[in-house]
């Protein structure tokens, strides 16, 4: 798979939930890296893996993000076994260096 990334993601443990355009309704995920442009979700063990083309709507996220980041949405661009990853509509309004900080004051 060719990397595509425009800029490094950062690694995170924070859980938060996301909105799927579904049948499921909200589906708790794992948010495990983060970037301005987008992020990797990690799903619950035993959920069905979204689809390539899924919208969805990022949702509680850790105090730190929320104030740029509650309600983003996004696009799946790819999936394998539990994770995907997500290309936001719109690029966060903070760059890398800025993220990281906001980061490091979750820990």
């Amino acid at each position: 798979m060719m990397e595509r990334r425009l800029a490094e993601r950062l690694a995170l443990d924070a859980p938060c939930f996301i909105e799927a355009d579904t049948a499921k309704g909200r589906l708790p995920v794992m948010l495990c890296n983060v970037s301005p442009g987008g992020a990797m979700i990690g799903l619950p063990p035993g959920e069905e893996v979204m689809a390539v083309g899924d919208m969805l709507r990022l949702r509680a996220m850790p105090a730190s993000l929320a104030p740029f980041s509650e309600g983003v949405s996004g696009r799946v661009m790819w999936c394998a076994g539990n994770r995907c990853g997500v290309q936001f509509d719109m690029p966060l309004p903070v760059t890398t260096e800025a993220l990281r900080t906001l980061l490091l004051e979750m820990d």
